[in-house]
């Protein structure tokens, strides 16, 4: 995948601020809304090495749009299907963020539940370095493609994890997180195996 991505010549960028907090004016500010392609670019490395390698095919499916209550369109959908049966397939929607170029929501499933919006914000102030953006979608395809990603619902409490840890929202302070990872009974979950025969 990085041979792939490497090619698509997406620049990278140190992190703006790494040793002091962002400044007040910083978090209404974008000084470089093009940077943010490097999302895109990452993306569309990882469908193409999928595809290269066979272990999935690709396709454009507006359909698949995974919600997550924007009201920006997303410029283009498509699903990434792996070829194992059972595997979560990836769900890719590329939108265009307001005056901080493009992300990409990453979503699994189907329906599709969503997993990644990167990034979050786009502003300076939040801005940590492309290796940080980078690593968070890298995150979320890696625990699709090697079946270490779950995703967790019930009423308004949200789980995802993998091999790496977890994340939440809407928890409350009753809920302990790593006894639901291991009795899920309640939870609605979505999970698969990995994509990779004998994995």
């Amino acid at each position: 995948m990085e041979r792939v991505f490497l090619a698509t010549g997406a620049p990278g960028w140190e992190h703006p601020h790494p040793d002091r907090a962002p400044l007040e004016e910083e978090y209404s500010r974008v000084t470089a809304p093009e940077r943010w392609q490097i999302v895109g670019a990452r993306v569309d490395a990882w469908c193409e090495a999928a595809v290269q390698l066979g272990i999935a095919h690709l396709e454009r499916d507006p359909e698949a749009s995974p919600n997550v209550g924007t009201v920006q369109p997303y410029e283009r959908v498509e699903r990434l299907v792996p070829r194992r049966a059972g595997a979560l397939p990836l769900v890719l929607g590329h939108r265009t963020l307001e005056g901080a170029g493009s992300g990409v929501v990453i979503a699994v499933g189907d329906p599709a539940v969503v997993v990644g919006r990167v990034p979050v914000c786009g502003c300076d102030a939040c801005d940590s370095g492309s290796d940080d953006v980078l690593a968070e979608v890298d995150r979320a395809i890696v625990g699709a493609v090697t079946g270490a990603l779950r995703h967790l619902r019930r009423g308004d409490v949200t789980i995802v994890a993998d091999h790496d840890g977890w994340s939440a929202s809407g928890l409350g302070l009753r809920d302990d997180v790593p006894a639901v990872l291991a009795d899920p009974t309640g939870w609605v979950e979505v999970s698969g195996p990995s994509w990779l025969d004998g994995a």
